[in-house]
């Protein structure tokens, strides 16, 4: 998942790169195809961010899956503890 992770974040990053990019580039040369260009790519860029928000929610909440199942299992694996104040000699 980390792969997924770190693929995810570079595209989101150079979406939004992007979109700045030819937001400045409108703002210096207006026409018609920069505002549609730079419309379409901060549409893209929201959907992008959106997109990458929940996929890093669901990540976290997989660890902290992963973190419960694994304490259970440890649980109960552990030998079991003789129980207090009681001396085995």
């Amino acid at each position: 998942m980390q792969h997924e992770r770190l693929v995810h974040l570079i595209v989101t990053l150079f979406v939004c790169l992007f979109a700045l990019l030819t937001l400045g580039f409108t703002v210096i040369n207006p026409s018609l195809a920069g505002f549609s260009l730079t419309g379409l790519l901060l549409i893209l860029a929201a959907a992008y961010l959106i997109h990458y928000y929940r996929l890093e929610n669901r990540l976290q909440r997989w660890y902290d899956l992963a973190n419960e199942l694994r304490s259970r299992r440890l649980a109960a694996e552990a030998p079991p503890s003789a129980p207090s104040g009681h001396n085995p000699a």
